[in-house]
């Protein structure tokens, strides 16, 4: 049911052109379960996608979770250097920040 619920969502984020995309397919929102992942190339596309969600959210009488949801910087070697000024960006979600991990494993899902 979720999924039927969150797919407007979906097309809304492909249809703003700024997350990732491999050719011409847009990988910028992958949803499975009750789980989205954002995948943006800069700071100020993740911005615009996590507005996105959040006027979803308003207009739809929904919350995203703050605390559950993370944030994870991934560059190319040579680009490392800007590692450090990306962690000082602050990204939020229903106006709360969200935390910076370098790595993320989710224990509530079954490994099997």
């Amino acid at each position: 049911m979720f999924c039927v619920y969150i797919d407007d969502l979906l097309v809304q984020l492909a249809r703003i052109g700024v997350g990732c995309f491999i050719g011409r397919k847009f990988v910028g929102a992958l949803a499975y379960a009750d789980d989205i992942v954002l995948v943006a190339p800069t700071a100020s596309a993740l911005r615009k996608m996590l507005a996105v969600c959040d006027n979803y959210a308003t207009e739809y009488y929904m919350a995203f979770n703050a605390h559950k949801s993370k944030c994870m910087v991934l560059l190319p070697s040579v680009c490392r250097y800007l590692a450090h000024e990306l962690g000082n960006c602050v990204f939020t979600i229903g106006n709360r920040p969200m935390e910076y991990v370098d790595i993320y494993v989710d224990i509530s899902w079954p490994c099997h």
